[in-house]
């Protein structure tokens, strides 16, 4: 019921989609399809195929009706945004006139909702923890913990990092120690492949030395659950209030608040963590920041102060 993608194959192509957008978008409109037929026994991609005024106009009110729907069981305002791109994805002719209530349908719902940033901690927790990993044996965790913080990755990019990914760079001055390659971006209106520059060297040669027997095609963390779960113990141990509410998303925030504290170019930050939008990022790091956990405790500074000499010996003793 749903058109092909042969039918549009070429405007899939000059759009600059990835084949993972593509068929995110199609996903999205195949479960708008399904609600239609279940709640109004009417195929939205019939109308689609149809394509005159009237079923258009016929598709943007099943539309209406579906963010209705979104709305009140309490999903996620972004299935909304996304079932505009599947519609234009499965039918590239969907007129403006159709459009342009759905998109103010979806700008009205952010001013009612605005975006709730993930809550986030300090450098100096993010340290300490790594510290205290490192203390319990946890390895592996506390070199993807400060590597995923360093380079600001994404929870669902980090889960593709492989150690093949991490390229080492010649040692030129004022070169970065590494490249972080980023296969599977959730953003890929710039580019499908995208990277990171490592400038730690500390923590480079720690993520290397722990991964050094794993197979470089093989993700140096693919669990989310356990990351998150071991996080919060961690955060627990160290007594941060409401360890609950932090998780992988956390490390993204972290990272970008102690680049930018630290002083650093909001443009070449922005390119760092890979963000499309300058005003978007603009008010992010003023609404992380008003969110984000600092701490005085002493335990936590010793912990984090501690970690640099933790890692140094680590890296010398084998």
């Amino acid at each position: 019921s749903i058109p092909s993608r042969a039918d549009v194959e070429p405007t899939f192509h000059l759009r600059g989609r990835n084949p993972l957008t593509f068929s995110t978008n199609v996903r999205y409109f195949t479960r708008f399809e399904e609600w239609c037929i279940g709640s109004h026994k009417v195929s939205a991609a019939a109308l689609l195929r149809h394509g005159s005024t009237d079923a258009f106009a016929a598709v943007m009110q099943l539309a209406l009706h579906y963010f209705n729907h979104i709305y009140v069981t309490k999903q996620a305002k972004s299935r909304a945004h996304k079932l505009i791109n599947g519609l234009v994805t499965v039918c590239p002719t969907f007129p403006k006139f159709a459009l342009a209530p759905l998109n103010k349908a979806v700008a009205q719902w952010k001013v009612w909702e605005p975006v709730k940033h993930t809550p986030t901690f300090s450098w100096t927790v993010c340290m300490a923890a790594a510290s205290l990993a490192f203390l319990r044996g946890h390895h592996s965790f506390a070199s993807c913990l400060l590597m995923c913080t360093h380079c600001l990755v994404r929870d669902r990019e980090w889960t593709h990092v492989c150690l093949e990914d991490i390229r080492i760079c010649a040692p030129v001055a004022g070169y970065p120690a590494a490249v972080l390659v980023i296969r599977k971006p959730k953003i890929t209106n710039r580019a499908v492949v995208q990277h990171v520059l490592v400038y730690n060297k500390l923590i480079l040669s720690y993520i290397l030395r722990v991964n050094h027997n794993r197979q470089p095609s093989s993700p140096l963390w693919s669990n989310i659950s356990a990351f998150n779960t071991l996080l919060r113990r961690l955060l627990t141990e160290l007594q941060v209030p409401q360890p609950e509410l932090y998780s992988l998303k956390s490390l993204r925030p972290c990272g970008s608040s102690h680049w930018f504290l630290e002083g650093r170019c909001l443009l070449q930050l922005q390119r760092r963590g890979r963000w499309a939008n300058t005003g978007n990022f603009d008010s992010y790091l003023h609404e992380i920041l008003s969110v984000m956990h600092f701490t005085q405790d002493g335990l936590i500074v010793q912990l984090a102060d501690l970690l640099p000499r933790l890692l140094h010996y680590f890296l010398s003793s084998k």
